[in-house]
Order: structure tokens, then C-alpha cells, then sequence
């Protein structure tokens, strides 16, 4: 049953045509697919239908009568939701106050926020994402923050939903998650508008396919009814009009048509037949392997090195099903490359004809999200950090105490001089502590001028009882004369202890320990 038709409908931005006299049906229970190149009109047509902007000329039907005029508040009371490119999120307002914001003003009313966080968790679960609903949208991932769009506009049941390049933005889990969803509510009745440019994600979940050249719909056919070879063609390229199209082409009939045809797409596209010659390539393909040679085998222009590459273009030229490959790595002419592919098998009834290799080049997409892991990582662990370092000082404040009322208690002078010994390690443990809160700043050193001697006996009359204990005998002497230095007191402190420690573990079973302050003179 049609749930929305689009007649006639014509917009343009100043003098340049956006959409030209444009007819569709939208119906229930299935996911029409809207596809075609950057500035075909997809999105104006996405805009128009959920009331943003209104056309110029045309008419919509919803459910079989005319709509007089359509406001985003009318189109969201019809049931009409789009999770657009650029949707609006409240960034300062968390993953359940984002999802339950209602269609005009804000919150439902009377909703306290635990209730807000307890009906946001149940909804979350049961759509089986893994989101937490107390989590400020500000402190999500990219991925996170476009699935909090989608759940948003899924709260509140529309009948249909427009997704405007909005698959590509989510992570893997949650488009395997959402494919599941969607299939759930387009039985239920839900029917989507989906905007796309990758092919895989049309032909795994769009029932019917439009394509749009130059704002004017080329064709509408069944996604069953036209091949990938001729959808990319059709939907990529100026080549043909639309009066010359075929709608059903052989392996033979596709190669009469020059490299041209395919030369701009942003991916490098092969078809080779079954001996495994490349037939056509376009110029991105061309960059890695070359100029076209009919008489070399594409396997003949992969080095040896790439044997996981090598083996999956082994097993395509036997193949009669459609493969995809992730991350899959390729070393040529001293460069690394690192690609999604996908391999069609081209068959003319149950014949296999040759093979379509479709490469799109993740290399730097995944060095920029492993930088943005390892940003994310550090960030967590500066957050770790600080609050390790928290902890800690409660217990040296409560130690510090301790040590004011022992230096009032009457204690003897010898117990005293430890008493202080005390003060200062708790005061380097402070300071280790303050470095780590401020982990990401840069922290400055605090110089002074001061005599390692009197550092070197105070560290010596701490550790006197370790030594004792471990049968150590620490034997410390110093020059006559004050030896005073300039440099921060607590790292010295830090070097001086850590040599007296490696002493203590290389002597387990006891020894003579010297030390000797020297003055070395010009």
C-alpha cells in the first residue's frame, strides 16, 4: 500500500534546477533506496518530504490525499522523521534527554530523570544497542552520537523514516544492529526512505531502487530486477542518457563500452574474465596496476609479498558468488595500501563469465581512527590517572596529621629528626601526586639551590632500618666544604634513592654499602 507519492515535484536554488518534475512512491513495509551522484537532488527530495523546504511545483499524497502544505511540525504529527546529514543534537544534554526530547519544546512534561534514565535504558535494551543513557553526548564517538539520531527518531514510531547517508557514519555492530531493527519495523509496516552511495548497503536491505541523474529520476526497478554492474553505470556516470539504457547486458555486451564509463567513480573498479585478464579498468585502478595489458593476468601484477591479496583473486576467478573483504593489505611499488574489497561474479545464467573487483582505499581512514583510538586511550588514562591520584590524597592528608600530633606528643630528638624524614617523603608523594592530576599539562620543574650532602644523610637516616634489617652496612662520607647545587631537589632525591635501592637489591644477603659526595673543581 502507497504511503506517500510524489508528483510532479520540481526545486531549484537560484538559477540551478535541484529537482526537475520528480515521481515516486513511498510504500508500506519496504525500504526504497535513493541513490545517485553528489548534487543529483537526493537530498533536496529528503528535505522536501520531511517539510524543511518547500518545492516550487508538484504535489504529495499522504496515504492517498493531497498535502496542502507541509512544515516540519506537520510532517513529525503525519509520522515523517529524517535523520538528515547535519541533524541537531543537544550536545550538552545526555544520550536519554537527547532521545526523549519530544516534538516542540523539549522533555515530556512530569518526567523526573531518573524515570527519564529508566525509560531511555529500557528502550536502549531493547533495541539492543550499547549505549549508556547517562552519558553526555559530548563525551560520545562520532559513530555513538549518529546512532543516538537514528534511536531518536525510532522512539517515536514514524511511519516513515528517512536516512539520508546516515549507514556509513555508524560503527559495524550497530549497522548490523540497525539492518536487524529496520527489518523488523518494515514488516511491521515502516517504510524508509534510504539515501546511500554504497551499493553493498542498497543490496542488503533496499526492497526497490531509485536512481536520480541531474534531478530527474532515471528508473525505479526492484533491486532483484538490475544488476550492480548496471546500477553503478547508471547511478555513477554521464555516459549514456537515459533513452539508451538497457536494462538487462552480458558480460560481452558490458566490455563494448569504453573505460570512460567508469573512469571517475572514487573507487578502483576491474573486470577481468575467467583466464583472469583485466578487460576494463578505470584510473584508479590504473595507479595500481598499471596501463591495461590484455595479455597479463591481473594475479601477474600482484608481487608475491601479497600472498593474502593473491589467494583472494585466486579463488574469484572459479567463484560464482559475491565476496567482500575488509582491511585487507596490498604492497606495491613501495607503497602500502590497505582496502575494503568487494568481488561480483558477472554470470550469464549459470555461466561465470569473469569477475568485477571493486577496491575502495581505507589506508588513511584507518591511520586517522587508530590516531583517534589512541587519542581516546590517552585521554582515558589522563582521566585514570587523576583519579588514582585522588585517592591518594586523602590517606597522605590523614598521614600528615598523624605526623602533626607525634611532633607534639614529646618525642625525643632522634625521633623527631624521623618524624621530618617522614614530612618530606609525604610531601614528594604529593608532589608525584599533583604531576599525575595534571597529567596532560606541561608541568614545571621546581629549581632551588640546595646541598646533596644534607639530601644524601637525610635519605641514609631513613633507610638505616632497612639496612639493618637486610645486614647493611651504609658507609656515607662528604666533603668538608658545602657543596651546594642548583636544580629541583625532589627528582635529585628520586636518582639518590633509586641507586640506594638497586644497591640494597643487588646485596640480598647483606654487604658494605659506600657512599662518597665529591666536590670536582675546574
Amino acid at each position: 500500500m502507497t504511503l506517500l507519492e510524489i508528483k510532479n515535484i520540481s526545486h531549484q536554488y537560484f538559477s540551478i534546477a535541484a529537482l526537475d518534475k520528480v515521481s515516486l512512491k513511498f510504500k508500506k513495509g519496504e525500504i526504497h533506496a535513493v541513490i545517485g551522484e553528489h548534487g543529483a537532488g537526493k537530498s533536496s527530495l529528503a528535505r522536501i518530504v520531511a517539510g524543511m523546504q518547500r518545492p516550487l511545483k508538484g504535489e504529495l499524497y499522504w496515504e492517498g490525499k493531497l498535502l496542502e502544505s507541509l512544515i516540519p511540525k506537520t510532517a513529525m504529527e503525519k509520522g515523517i522523521r529524517i535523520v538528515a546529514q547535519n541533524n541537531p543534537l543537544f550536545e550538552n544534554l545526555t544520550v536519554a534527554e537527547n532521545l526523549l526530547l519530544d516534538n516542540n519544546v523539549g522533555l515530556y512534561p512530569f518526567i523526573t530523570r531518573r524515570k527519564n534514565l529508566r525509560i531511555a535504558g529500557e528502550y536502549i535494551n531493547k533495541m539492543d544497542f550499547a549505549l549508556d543513557p547517562s552519558a553526555s553526548l559530548s563525551d560520545l564517538k562520532l559513530a555513538d552520537r549518529a546512532l543516538v539520531d537514528v534511536l531518536r527518531s525510532l522512539y517515536h514510531n514514524p511511519k516513515l523514516l528517512i536516512l539520508d547517508e546516515t549507514l556509513e557514519k555508524l560503527s559495524s555492530d550497530s549497522q548490523r544492529q540497525l539492518l536487524k531493527v529496520l527489518n523488523q519495523r518494515t514488516a511491521e509496516g515502516l517504510a524508509v526512505m534510504f539515501i546511500s552511495h554504497r551499493v553493498d548497503d542498497i543490496y542488503n536491505i533496499a526492497h526497490r531502487v531509485t536512481i536520480i541523474r541531474d534531478g530527474k529520476v532515471l528508473l525505479t526497478e526492484k533491486i532483484d530486477d538490475i544488476d550492480k554492474t548496471n546500477l553503478i553505470r547508471l547511478a555513477y556516470t554521464h555516459a549514456l542518457h537515459s533513452k539508451e539504457v538497457q536494462t538487462k547486458e552480458t558480460f560481452t555486451q558490458i566490455l563494448r563500452y569504453n573505460e570512460a564509463i567508469i573512469k571517475d567513480l572514487p573507487v578502483s573498479f576491474v573486470i577481468f574474465d575467467c583466464d583472469g585478464k583485466i578487460r576494463i579498468q578505470n584510473m584508479a585502478a590504473s595507479k595500481i596496476f598499471g596501463e591495461k595489458n590484455e595479455a597479463v593476468q591481473i594475479l601477474d601484477l600482484i608481487p608475491d609479498e601479497n600472498g593474502k591479496y593473491r589467494t583472494i583473486l585466486q579463488e574469484a576467478l572459479n567463484n560464482t558468488k559475491h565476496k567482500t573483504y575488509y582491511q585487507i593489505p596490498l604492497k606495491k611499488n613501495g607503497t602500502e595500501f590497505l582496502f575494503d574489497m568487494t568481488i561480483y561474479p558477472v554470470m550469464e545464467r549459470s555461466t561465470l563469465l569473469g569477475n568485477i573487483l571493486i577496491m575502495v582505499d581505507i589506508s588513511e581512514k584507518e591511520k586517522l581512527r587508530e590516531r583517534v583510538t589512541l587519542s581516546e586511550n590517552l585521554a582515558s588514562l589522563g582521566l585514570l590517572s587523576a583519579g588514582v591520584a585522588h585517592e591518594i590524597n586523602n590517606p597522605l592528608d590523614i598521614m600528615g596529621y598523624c605526623l602533626d600530633n607525634l611532633k607534639f606528643s614529646g618525642i625525643n630528638s632522634e625521633q623527631m629528626e624521623t618524624v621530618k624524614g617522614i614530612e618530606e617523603e609525604i610531601d614528594s608523594v604529593a608532589r608525584i601526586v599533583s604531576n599525575l592530576i595534571s597529567f596532560s599539562d606541561k608541568t614545571i620543574s621546581e629549581v632551588t639551590i640546595f646541598d646533596p650532602g644534607d639530601l644524601l644523610q637525610s635519605l641514609i637516616h631513613l633507610l638505616r632500618v632497612k639496612a639493618k634489617e637486610t645486614g647493611i652496612v651504609i658507609n656515607f662520607s662528604r666533603t668538608e666544604t658545602r657543596c651546594l647545587i642548583k636544580a629541583d631537589r625532589n627528582e635529585i632525591k628520586q636518582v639518590f634513592l633509586n641507586l640506594v635501592r638497586n644497591a640494597f637489591e643487588a646485596m640480598p644477603k647483606g654487604g658494605n654499602l659506600g657512599v662518597r659526595l665529591d666536590k670536582e673543581t675546574d
